[in-house]
């Protein structure tokens, strides 16, 4: 299950130069990651458009992750788990929102569940990996990945590995 633990989250939010018919339009295109996410090699769609869509995600380093869908609220945004074979990792939250007729805000915000992605280390190492590593890790993932979607929209080039920063949790050097 997933815990809303305040201190478990990590957000990043952009302003894009697009309408949000134009920003929704790209965040549920299938297999979107593709093209705007500097950290992953293959984004297979599985099911799409609706509650249950489920898509997979193949990073850089080779680690792939299932996103179950939970909410989708067409022109607004979605609502998903991040899973690696039944087990939950992350609830994450896309929202759109217009700032006037030609800019967006694209919102993420991510939901981890730290027992859950270091369930192999002594609980209580936990807390401090999670402090030391996890979030601030999981903070620049979170800004590069909004940063690719504005990159994209705006200019319509596909974003490189890398292109806003390397990530140790997700990425490879050199490809």
């Amino acid at each position: 299950m997933i815990n809303n633990i305040p201190n478990n989250y990590v957000c990043a939010k952009i302003k894009i130069n697009a309408s949000t018919d134009i920003l929704w339009k790209s965040i549920s295109k299938p297999g979107n990651l593709e093209y705007c996410h500097p950290f992953c090699k293959s984004n297979k769609v599985e099911k799409w458009g609706e509650i249950g869509a489920i898509d997979f995600i193949e990073y850089y380093n080779g680690l792939c992750l299932k996103r179950y869908f939970i909410e989708w609220n067409e022109g607004e945004g979605y609502e998903l788990l991040i899973k690696k074979k039944e087990t939950a990792f992350a609830k994450v939250k896309w929202e759109i929102t217009a700032h006037n007729k030609n800019e967006s805000f694209l919102k993420i915000h991510i939901n981890l569940v730290p027992s859950a992605i270091f369930r192999k280390y002594p609980k209580f190492l936990t807390p401090l990996i999670s402090k030391l590593y996890l979030l601030p890790t999981m903070k620049k993932y979170v800004q590069s990945v909004v940063k690719g979607f504005k990159y994209n929209i705006e200019t319509g080039e596909c974003v490189r590995l890398n292109q806003f920063g390397f990530n140790k949790m997700f990425s490879v050097l050199n490809q």
